[in-house]
């Protein structure tokens, strides 16, 4: 009985342990507050302030100049995140005493000061941004300056798992768990998608389906969208599952757009693609963790072009304060613009996949190159998407 219960105990303890989620720091802001945030750590300080009911809040400036200290100057676009609240989100590889001076067009949110300490990392799964490695441009390392080697696992319907969830996120630290434990540091996610165009098996049950959800990544629904205005239920539902993978230590390789998961997108260039597109850099930039991919499969379904994937791009440089790595799933792309990626990245099916990889390294000496999505689709319980190589040992040869 007692090897039972102790055995009862032990599970329980694995299981809280799984499903305990990392935590963004977050405090509302009050005047002489100090705090205390660990290097790489994200850190929210809530500002709240009322908006004249007839103005947009998504069209409303706000955010906070960060002043390190040996001078170093970030300024990070806050965010609105509903009802009176404004975000300014904040992390640092600096450590030592970082002072912040806010500025909004609204006159409540400006000129609110304050200060915080950063202070060593404690968090054993905490390296850091992964970066290229000042010793090979082939090659990723941590800011910390631990070698990375990019294995990545993609899971396009991530945002999908416990949207509705409020008590946690149990199916999503499920996976992440499991994906972890297998060995893989780095997940492709699309930010939003809707349904595929493909066929999938009658026999998927339905709680298994995700496809069609009756939100989109603005107000309304995926038929009749708000484009003036942020879905923020999916954008705060993000902050938990990045907050998971950090946690974690597992990098978030964030695909912004997709062409072919029947997203109605909003005109290029217009106010609501770059309300989405602008909002998802403030929002996310200050996590470690995060790596930003225009598009997947960028040039293919028609839906843009490469001067739109450029200008994405320079819009990424210019916005994210932390120059987080950039990339876009689409080789066409990366072979004929390849000086504005910071690494290269290949989409190929073929069954000679090693010695291509090898050409790619050697056209791209001076960038990392990884192959992005290479036809390996396990054999599952249901058939939803069928690859060109379902066998391990097949996959194996080819790698």
């Amino acid at each position: 009985m007692v090897k039972e219960i102790s055995l009862l105990i032990l599970i329980w303890m694995v299981a809280l342990q799984s499903t305990t989620i990392a935590q963004i720091n977050t405090s509302n802001y009050k005047k002489g507050n100090k705090w205390e945030v660990e290097q790489w750590q994200v850190n929210d300080i809530v500002f709240s302030a009322k908006t004249d009911p007839a103005d947009n809040p998504f069209d409303a400036t706000f955010g906070a100049i960060y002043t390190g200290p040996d001078g170093q100057i970030l300024d990070l676009t806050g965010f609105f995140n509903g009802g009176n609240e404004w975000i300014s989100r904040f992390s640092a590889a600096e450590q030592g005493t970082w002072h912040f001076v806010t500025y909004s067009s609204e006159p409540k949110l400006s000129g609110l000061t304050g200060e915080l300490q950063v202070l060593p990392n404690s968090r054993p799964r905490q390296k850091g941004a992964v970066g290229i490695d000042p010793e090979n441009p082939q090659a990723f390392a941590y800011e910390n300056g631990d070698p990375h080697f990019m294995l990545a696992f993609e899971l396009d319907w991530l945002f999908a798992l416990d949207y509705d969830n409020e008590a946690g996120l149990s199916k999503t630290e499920q996976l992440l768990d499991q994906i972890k434990a297998n060995g893989f540091n780095h997940v492709e996610a699309n930010i939003y998608a809707y349904d595929v165009g493909w066929r999938v098996a009658d026999d998927v049950p339905e709680k298994y389906f995700y496809g069609k959800p009756p939100y989109t990544a603005w107000e309304g629904s995926n038929e009749n969208p708000d484009l003036s205005r942020l879905n923020l239920d999916l954008f705060q539902h993000w902050d938990r599952v990045l907050a998971s993978m950090q946690g974690k230590g597992l990098d978030a390789h964030l695909m912004i757009y997709v062409w072919n998961k029947l997203v109605n997108w909003p005109e290029m260039y217009s106010h609501g693609d770059n309300l989405y597109f602008d909002y998802i850099i403030h929002r996310y930039q200050a996590f470690s963790n995060v790596i930003w991919d225009v598009s997947k499969e960028a040039l293919d379904y028609e839906r843009a072009d490469p001067p739109y994937i450029q200008e994405r791009i320079r819009r990424i440089r210019e916005k994210d304060r932390f120059n987080r790595l950039i990339t876009v799933h689409d080789y066409e792309f990366n072979s004929r613009y390849g000086e504005l990626v910071d690494f290269i990245s290949i989409q190929s099916w073929r069954s000679n996949l090693y010695s291509l990889m090898l050409q790619g390294r050697a056209v791209h000496a001076d960038k990392p190159v990884v192959n992005i999505e290479h036809g390996g689709y396990e054999t599952g319980s249901y058939q939803t998407f069928v690859g060109n190589y379902t066998s391990p040992e097949t996959c194996l040869v080819r790698t």
